[in-house]
């Protein structure tokens, strides 16, 4: 072997470590080592130089940051991570170096040859890539003895670690310094003022000493002092009690929920719902709701849940079923607050259980009410008409700062209008006006892009609108918008202050500045929380970012930057993006805009499973486009339509479709555009079973792909006649073209059809029952697929190693890829629920004309769904089932069939249904429970005569004639054996003969 020279640059060290780090940029919190200072530690050189190598990675769109929470900090920090084509970049990277020969020194100092990916192994150490390649000396030696010396030096190091790290970090604690309560709410608004409420404190108290009491519900209309009022309580506990605070977002996912707690109970030494959160299996809220109980028993904790009203099903779902955990849990209290009362538990809780307390808030009472205004300066004799106006409503009094005169007045927003609005200056007004626009807590600067753009400027005075905002005339002495009008906004409870220096206001206040804007108004502080939101690089921002761009209706400007990301935030699964295309019309847009929005639109609506919505905006497409203007603009539409009629199996539409779009590429003499339709007309023709003419186009576009030199489409070419010559039994010459598109792929190093190559090389493998070398082709192709997200890759990927490993008769490593692959399932179905597909009331086919009404299209997307996914779940649960009963846990086994059963009842696969009741009828024969499996198996032959399966009867009368004769009734047995084997004998079922003549044989010995 050749002794390599390693070259490692700086910026390559740095695409190598954050390599490490791809799955961390979804997390709420990102590790500290994807921060300029991490990756400057984690690398051993100066901060400066990895944020001049950072500075120059961006440009080459390998690199982009965000503004994210640090674990362990108290401030947002920019975080680094590696776009598509930096993994694709670092993984190359890798990979070479992994292949790179270095020399290692034996103990007798004979110098010997060896990979770099093995040298770990081989001295039995376990450095990263970076530290080894700190060891390898210019000559390419390997310093192995530096290398061991690192590393028991780092082992003495995490040894020596204080208990107080040990503590942080979530070790068990010993002695004196064991932690008395923890508390986990840093996401608790602030709060300056608090009176009265002793009789709501002295209630919810009593709920949280009460033995039957697990759970209280606080309940009350926006600004009534919910969170103030459990703020305090938990104040006054945080001494004694463990205490976790979660506040229910518009963007909160599920697992971010979970996510949350589990590194509560992390802290508390609780470790089992954080490891089963990091295995990555599928989550199972059975396995997840086991776990809890266990976890949340003993605790000394109060759980608090703000904003409940904001939760998504799921997490209702889980609510359920954490009803019945806290009856049986001690020591843990659950306080939800909502606006309205939640449904996760029903009214016999409440009445005759006792476990959920409801506590509705009301205004503050009149003492209480007192005591606010006089904070306030508001006179004494006034403060009667005061309280009765607001009705002790506690946001309205924090808002009061001193009247002359107050009339009672019946409407709120009249009262900030007349008495709020009046006290403020103009700067305030503009604060609040640009905070009303803004939908989630932002820095401080969002409010001043007005300003820093030109549109505020003191000594000018500040432009005014028609009601309330400044005008051109007023002059405000040099009076403009700052940190002070913040500040003094926060002190009014105008504004509010969340951790990490971030702001917005309350809802009322922001609805009611919001609602008083001009159009004007509107449109101008949309277009500046625009600008602000173009400063952040990570697709949240850029969603935002084409929210504000359409409130200020420029939609031109919206539409061009949606098409220069959108097909990047389609893929990567954005559902608020896909929606967000729903607000450009062709009334919004110009014609040559709104043409290629229609395109993105079907390719969202196509990436979801609303194939029908798809073809419906391609349709619209094709309607807008000329011929003579327009031709490949038309192809690729045909081609895209095609795809769609493919995926719902209508491939003579398909055929028709691609055979239109190659006589126009004809016509413009696009060779390129022929040979990439010839290639999917074979793969039309290849689903309908017609290989001959499959093969007839697919040899066509080789010819023209390798006259243009295409290597990439010669390659693909080739994955289609090997998948042909799988089907007509040639192994041999699939294997052939596989090796041929892998190399051509190899060569030029892409990712997608490496990724086809090693899939086709594994069901190759697969199919001729060579399950380790199929395993090895899947998992080639899994290191490429996982990276870039594929999620319906995955699924398949997953599902055949899994099969690969139940062949080998490594049970657990297969429940392992079966559950995976499930959970990618969930994930899609989830995701395509969330997505508001075409809406219209008519529907034109180019073959078939029809009117479909909403509610149809909607019907036609969820079967859609059903047929390509769910499908696959119910074959995967049966498989899961079968390995738990080999496995002799026959529980999970019954359970897992059951699913099955659930989901192919669902989309009426009568075969399917029989097929989990006979394997239900196994599980329950295997328990011992012989009622269960004979009812099973009678639910299995009643369908299998329907569909006069005989194979199916054969076995099944079989099977019923052994429960009869384990429970004794051997006449009865003995009659279905014989139906067995005169139906066998009928269809010349071999096996079936020879098991019923078996077993009556048996039963004639036994009598």
């Amino acid at each position: 072997m050749r002794i390599d020279r390693l070259r490692c640059t700086v910026e390559e060290k740095i695409l190598i470590h954050l390599l490490k780090y791809t799955s961390s940029k979804d997390l709420w919190d990102a590790p500290s080592e994807v921060t300029q200072t991490g990756i400057a530690n984690s690398l051993g050189i100066m901060r400066p130089a990895v944020a001049r190598e950072l500075l120059s990675l961006k440009p080459k769109d390998l690199v982009y940051d965000k503004s994210s929470h640090i674990k362990g900090e108290k401030r947002r920090k920019k975080a680094y991570f590696l776009t598509n084509e930096g993994i694709s970049t670092a993984q190359e990277i890798k990979r070479n170096l992994l292949k790179s020969v270095v020399l290692v020194r034996r103990s007798d100092n004979e110098l010997i040859q060896m990979k770099l990916a093995s040298v770990n192994d081989h001295f039995k150490i376990n450095l990263s890539l970076i530290e080894l390649i700190k060891f390898i000396s210019p000559k390419g030696i390997f310093d192995h003895k530096s290398a061991m010396e690192f590393e028991k030096k780092r082992e003495l190091l995490e040894k020596s670690k204080t208990e107080k790290q040990k503590r942080v970090e979530g070790y068990p604690l010993k002695g004196p310094e064991k932690l008395k309560s923890l508390e986990f709410s840093n996401k608790v608004p602030k709060f300056k003022h608090f009176f009265g409420r002793r009789g709501e404190l002295k209630k919810i108290n009593g709920a949280l000493k009460s033995e039957t009491h697990k759970i209280i519900v606080v309940h009350g209309i926006a600004g009534i002092g919910k969170t103030t009022l459990i703020s305090r309580l938990v104040e006054e506990h945080k001494n004694t009690k463990n205490i976790f605070w979660y506040p229910f977002g518009r963007w909160n996912a599920f697992r971010n929920v979970m996510t949350s707690l589990s590194e509560f109970l992390f802290k508390l030494k609780k470790r089992k719902i954080s490891a089963y959160l990091r295995t990555g299996k599928k989550f199972d809220l059975g396995k997840f709701i086991d776990l809890i109980e266990i976890e949340l028993n003993d605790l000394n904790a109060i759980l608090v849940f703000d904003d409940f009203q904001r939760i998504d099903e799921k997490t209702n779902e889980l609510f359920s079923s954490m009803v019945n955990v806290m009856e049986r849990v001690s020591g843990t209290k659950i306080i939800v607050i909502t606006r309205q009362l939640p449904d996760f538990y029903n009214r016999r809780d409440v009445k005759i259980k006792k476990l959920v307390a409801e506590f509705k808030l009301e205004g503050l009472d009149i003492d209480s009410s007192k005591k606010l205004l006089k904070v306030k300066d508001i006179d004494e004799d006034k403060i009667q008409s005061v309280y009765t106006t607001l009705q002790g409503h506690p946001l309205a009094l924090e808002l009061i700062d001193s009247l002359d005169t107050l009339e009672v007045k019946k409407d709120f927003n009249t009262f900030i209008e007349e008495e709020v609005l009046n006290e403020l200056s103009d700067p305030e007004k503009i604060l609040l006006s640009t905070a009303s626009v803004y939908r989630y807590p932002v820095e401080a600067k969002a409010f001043f892009y007005e300003q820093e753009a030109g549109t505020i400027e003191g000594e000018k005075g500040i432009e005014r609108g028609e009601e309330g905002t400044p005008g051109p005339d007023s002059n405000m002495d040099q009076e403009i918008v700052n940190y002070d009008t913040l500040s003094e906004l926060l002190k009014r409870s105008l504004m509010q202050e969340y951790p990490d220096e971030l702001y917005d206001t309350h809802d009322l206040i922001r609805e009611f500045f919001y609602n008083r804007l001009t159009p004007r108004d509107l449109k101008m502080h949309h277009k500046f929380a625009a600008d602000y939101y173009a400063e952040i690089s990570d697709d949240f921002a850029v969603i935002e970012m084409l929210f504000h761009l359409i409130k200020a209706r420029e939609y031109d400007n919206a539409a061009n930057i949606a098409l220069e990301v959108g097909h990047g935030l389609i893929y990567r699964g954005y559902v608020e993006f896909m929606n967000i295309l729903e607000e450009f019309n062709s009334g919004n847009l110009k014609p040559e805009l709104w043409k290629e929005i229609l395109v993105l639109k079907g390719d969202a609506a196509l990436r979801m499973g609303a194939f029908d919505s798809a073809i419906g905006y391609y349709e619209d497409d094709l309607e807008l486009l000329s011929e003579k203007k327009e031709p490949k603009k038309i192809v690729e539409v045909y081609e895209k339509m095609g795809e769609a009629h493919g995926k719902k199996g209508e491939w003579d539409q398909t055929i028709n479709l691609l055979k239109q779009s190659i006589e126009l590429s004809q016509k413009q003499n696009d060779r390129k555009a022929v040979a990439r339709a010839q290639n999917n007309l074979g793969l039309a023709y290849r689903n309908i079973g017609n290989y001959n003419e499959a093969l007839r186009n697919y040899r066509k576009a080789i010819r023209l792909l390798d006259e243009l030199n295409e290597d990439i489409g010669i390659g693909l070419t080739y994955i289609n006649i090997g998948k042909i010559n799988e089907l007509k039994n040639n192994p041999d010459k699939a294997r052939y073209h596989y090796d041929k598109s892998l190399s051509l792929f190899d060569n030029a190093r892409y990712s997608p059809g490496l990724i086809k190559a090693h899939n086709a090389l594994g069901d190759l493998h697969l199919k001729k029952n060579q399950w380790n070398r199929a395993i090895t082709e899947y998992n080639e192709s899994l290191y490429l697929t996982d990276d870039i997200n594929d999620k319906g890759t995955i699924i398949k990927i997953c599902a055949n190693i899994g099969d690969c490993y139940y062949n080998l008769k490594r049970y657990v490593k297969a429940l392992e890829y079966y559950n995976k692959s499930v959970k990618y399932i969930e994930d899609l179905i989830e995701l395509q629920k969330s997505y508001k597909p075409y809406k219209t009331s008519r529907y034109r086919s180019i073959f078939k004309i029809k009117s479909l009404e909403k509610s149809e299209y909607e019907i036609s997307r969820q079967k859609a769904i059903k047929i390509e996914y769910q499908g696959k779940q119910g074959k995967l649960y049966d498989k899961i089932g079968v390995v738990y009963r080999i496995q002799k846990n026959l529980d999970s086994a019954i359970d897992s069939h059951k699913k099955s059963r659930k989901i192919f009842m669902e989309l009426k696969h009568n075969r399917d249904i029989a097929k989990i009741n006979i394997n239900l009828g196994i599980d329950y024969q295997a328990r011992g429970d012989l009622d269960n499996a004979l009812n099973s198996y009678y639910r299995a032959l009643k369908v299998l005569e329907r569909l006069k399966e005989h194979v199916g009867m054969a076995v099944t009368y079989n099977n019923i004639g052994r429960i009869y004769e384990l429970k004794g009734k051997r006449n009865k047995a003995l009659g279905f054996y014989k139906k067995s084997l005169i139906l066998s004998r009928k269809i010349k079922f071999g096996p079936g003969v020879k098991q019923a003549n078996e077993a009556i044989r048996n039963i004639s010995v036994k009598k």
